[in-house]
This record gives structure tokens, C-alpha cells and sequence, in this order.
């Protein structure tokens, strides 16, 4: 029984050997690294679709309309758009996003308690390999 006391809320647990997203289990043994990445593009491209309006309509030529449609529409993607931020987990063989939200402060702590369940891990294995390590002998030469 696993106890989750690193992070435990909206089904996302973090316990000393493995993260829980959902349904969806990670071992903390097999996750080489993890970021939080901003996954929202569109907001981007709305300030691409204003540049390129913008200049349509400064240049007062037979693309004017376009210009101000494409402006228009690069407003609404910029501005009408939720931010959206994703934890990446990258593994020995993949890296891919399995949260994403839009609330960096839930991804912030969620990594924040990624870090300690590693540090635990690592202080706990430290711990059993001095236990497990056998002493030293004195062989008394003759």
C-alpha cells in the first residue's frame, strides 16, 4: 500500500516509488526527468495572425480586408484563450506529456513534490546500501 504523502489531489498522487495521473501509474524508478512546458501555441499564433493583419492594413492595397480579418481573428486567439501548461515526464525510451492544466501553480507543486519523493528515494537507497554493505574485515597476517 503505497501512501501518498508528497502529493495527493484532483487524482494526481505523488508517493515515495511512483506518480499517479488519473488512472495511469509512473514509476519514480523509471522517469529520468520532468519539466513543465507551456503546451498553449494558440495565443502565439494569434500574435502571428495580428502581425501579418497589421501589415496587410498598413500597406492599404487590395488585401486590406484580408488584413483586418486576419487581425480580428489573431485578437480573438490572443485574448480569448485560457494558458495551458503541461508536465513532461521523459523516461529511458519516451518523453511525453502526461498533465496538462491551467494552473502552472498545480504543476509547480506537483514538481515540487516530484523532487522530494526523488530526494527521499535517493536518501533511503543511500541508507540501505550503507546497511546492506558488509563490514570490514582484519585479516591478522602470521
Amino acid at each position: 500500500m503505497n501512501n501518498f504523502k508528497y502529493y495527493n489531489r484532483n487524482g494526481v498522487r505523488v508517493s515515495a516509488f511512483e506518480l499517479i495521473i488519473h488512472e495511469n501509474s509512473y514509476p519514480l524508478e523509471s522517469i529520468v526527468a520532468y519539466k513543465s512546458v507551456d503546451s498553449n501555441t494558440l495565443p502565439r499564433l494569434g500574435i502571428l495572425f495580428m502581425l501579418i493583419g497589421a501589415l496587410l492594413i498598413i500597406d492599404e492595397g487590395d488585401l486590406f480586408i484580408i488584413g483586418g480579418i486576419l487581425f480580428f481573428i489573431g485578437l480573438l486567439t490572443r485574448f480569448s484563450m485560457d494558458p495551458a501548461y503541461s508536465l513532461v515526464l521523459t523516461t529511458s525510451y519516451s518523453e511525453k506529456p502526461v498533465l496538462t492544466t491551467t494552473s502552472l501553480r498545480d504543476i509547480e507543486l506537483l514538481i515540487e513534490a516530484l523532487n522530494h519523493a526523488t530526494q527521499d528515494n535517493k536518501k533511503r537507497i543511500k541508507d540501505l546500501g550503507s546497511i546492506l554493505e558488509p563490514p570490514i574485515q582484519r585479516v591478522s597476517g602470521t
